[in-house]
Formats: C-alpha cells, sequence, structure tokens
C-alpha cells in the first residue's frame, strides 16, 4: 500500500527538507517515465502511477533552483539529468525555463558535427540572444543525454568503453561511466551499471557500505543496520547481517510508495575488493518478491589512482503494472544511486574545485 514519507533524511545534496525530496522524485519520474514510454504509450498506465507532466517538472526543477534554503536546491547534474531527457523524448521547454537550461549545460561539450553552423549576419543580427543561448542549451543537453543514456541520435555515435574513455581521460577527470544496461532475465529485471573514479579504494569504504546509501540519492529514505546488533562502531569495518531499508517513489503529485524492506546484508573490506552483496529477506505490504545484486569496487592494474566501480541489481514486483514499468524504475535508481556516490565521494576527498557540481 501507498504511504506518504515524512523521514528527513540527508542526501547526496546535503540536509533538504522532505518536501523538497518529494519534488525531486516527482521530477525525476517524469523525465524516465516519458523517455522509457512517452507518448507512444498513452493509457499504458495507470493514473496511480502516471508522472506529473514535463513542463509540470520543469515548473518544480525551477521552483526549487530558486528555493530557500540552498540545501532544497537540487543539483546541476540532476537538473541536467532531468532535462536532457525531456528533449530526447521530443519535448521543447520554452524561454521560461532558459536560464536554467544553460546552467545545467554548463561544461557539457558539443561534439563538432553537432556544433550549429552560424547564421548570416543579418540573420544573427535579427536573431534574439536568449533563443540562441537556449538552442546551444538544448544541443549540449541532447549531446551528453545521447552518450549519459545511450539514445541513439542523429550521428548514431557508439559509446567508448570505458579503457577508451580513460584513455583519454584528461588531468580534471574524476569520472567515466557507462550507461545503465537494462536486461530482462526470466520474470525479472536486472540492471548493471560500471564506472571508473579516479580515487583510491579506500576512499569509497564509507560510501559502499549498506548503512549510508540513504546519503546516495534522494529515493533512500533509511538504510539501517537492524537491532540488536548494533554492528561495528567503524563505517569502514566489514559486516554481515540484516539492513532495514525504506526506499520511496513519488509517481506524482498525490500518490507515493515506500517499500521497506529487510535485506540480507555482506559487506566485505578487503586490500583488493570493497563489495556489499544483498538479497530480500522481505519487504512490508508483499510489493517485491526478488531484489538482490551488489555494489563494488576494485582497483584497476596498471591505471594508478583509480577504480572500477559496479552496480548490479536484479527486481520482480508483485504488481504486473509495476513489473512493466521496472526498467524506467531500475534505470532511475541506479543513475539516482551513481551520481550521488559521485557527488558524495568527490566532495568528502576534496576533489578539484574545478571538477565538483556547484551546488
Amino acid at each position: 500500500m501507498p504511504r506518504q514519507a515524512q523521514t528527513r533524511r540527508r542526501n547526496a545534496s546535503g540536509k533538504c527538507s522532505e518536501t523538497a525530496r518529494v519534488q525531486l522524485r516527482q521530477a525525476l519520474w517524469s523525465s524516465y517515465f516519458h523517455r522509457f514510454y512517452g507518448g507512444r504509450h498513452k493509457g499504458y498506465v495507470s493514473p496511480v502511477f502516471a508522472p506529473i507532466t514535463l513542463d509540470g517538472a520543469l515548473e518544480m526543477l525551477q521552483t526549487m533552483s530558486n528555493a530557500t534554503p540552498v540545501n532544497d536546491r537540487p543539483r546541476r547534474d540532476l537538473v541536467r539529468r532531468c532535462v536532457s531527457q525531456m528533449l530526447l523524448c521530443g519535448h521543447q521547454p520554452d524561454l521560461r525555463f532558459k536560464d536554467m537550461l544553460v546552467d545545467s549545460a554548463l561544461g557539457v561539450e558539443v561534439p563538432s558535427a553537432r556544433k550549429r553552423a552560424a547564421p548570416p549576419v543579418a540573420v544573427r543580427r535579427a536573431a534574439a540572444d536568449d533563443d540562441e543561448q537556449m538552442a546551444q542549451a538544448k544541443d549540449r543537453l541532447v549531446s551528453w543525454g545521447e552518450q549519459e543514456f545511450d539514445v541513439p541520435g542523429a550521428l548514431q555515435r557508439r559509446t567508448p568503453s570505458l579503457e577508451e574513455q580513460l584513455g583519454n581521460a584528461g588531468p580534471g577527470q574524476n569520472v567515466i561511466t557507462l550507461p545503465t544496461q537494462i536486461v530482462h532475465r526470466g520474470d525479472a529485471y536486472t540492471a548493471e551499471k560500471e564506472g571508473y573514479f579516479r580515487l583510491a579504494l579506500r576512499d569509497v569504504e564509507t560510501s559502499l557500505n549498506p548503512v549510508n546509501w540513504h546519503q546516495l540519492g534522494a529515493f533512500f529514505l533509511r538504510t539501517e543496520r537492524e537491532r540488536p546488533d548494533p554492528g561495528p562502531k567503524s563505517h569502514r569495518a566489514p559486516w554481515q547481517g540484516v539492513l532495514a531499508e525504506d526506499f520511496a517513489v513519488d509517481w506524482n503529485g498525490f500518490n507515493t510508495y515506500v517499500f521497506r524492506q529487510k535485506l540480507k546484508i555482506d559487506y566485505i573490506v578487503a586490500p583488493d575488493v570493497v563489495r556489499a552483496d544483498y538479497s530480500l529477506m522481505y519487504e512490508q505490504d508483499d510489493q517485491i518478491e526478488l531484489n538482490e545484486g551488489f555494489f563494488d569496487a576494485r582497483p584497476i592494474q596498471g591505471a594508478q589512482g583509480w577504480i572500477h566501480s559496479r552496480m548490479s541489481k536484479t527486481v520482480r514486483f508483485s504488481s504486473s503494472i509495476l513489473n512493466l514499468l521496472a526498467p524506467a524504475i531500475l534505470a532511475m535508481y541506479l543513475d539516482d544511486k551513481t551520481a550521488g556516490f559521485t557527488y558524495l565521494i568527490e566532495t568528502r576527498i576534496g576533489a578539484p574545485r574545478s571538477r565538483r557540481q556547484r551546488r
């Protein structure tokens, strides 16, 4: 049964209000739903799971971007992830959202073949600066989204492998990731995500510990070791036991589902690997039948100062509608967890300021 979440937690964007977290979850679900299903599937999903409109999501993100306190403002990378997917599914934001689009596109390069040709002098003089800035921001966000989400674009560009991207990484590049992959296996979906991070293995021990997963995104409400076992005092220490995890999805302005799970955990810390394996013991309302996977990191041989991180998650819901929506839910979940992991470890180890997110 759906429940309205009231918990306040610290996530990767800082200690924000529950209202801001709910709004961010609504905007993310709207962008992922429309990229995966879009207008081609009108009537595909019941109103219970239907997202807010894309314009509604843009207005929500814009209001949040101007919010007080500052911690309620969404990070630039999260706005970029939402807006790029809206553009990829054909939505065209109007000039009301120009500043937000331009800001989210900062630092994103456009391939030379996609750069806009300079218009004739007479047209250039007559063109409004706002229109040109908006068009350039859209080009940048579409280019970024085609690679980030492996969406075929006009150039049909191949996504470079991690090894290729590592070979071309500049001194200021700290994170390299591949698009999330979704595979249907039997009667369940598996999502997989991997990337390279310019970090020492010890830098990620705390972040990979399941008790800290609530810091990795807006969807975790709670990740706590089950009592009476208090567990190790150090978050860097390995442990085995039970994790109580509450995970929320805000489908729209009136319906929230909270999945309250107990997970069996095996968290390993060793010189050559940090890894957390998990499997579902039960979900309080029997909404999930299968939930298992892992999150690990290992040093890369021959690439001093880099680690290879992988995530895998397999899910089967008890609801047939949720199983149909599972690809979008899983992609949203792993992308958000990776973004939170990236932001958290970069800010914790003091990554170069030029590469940090602005917020």
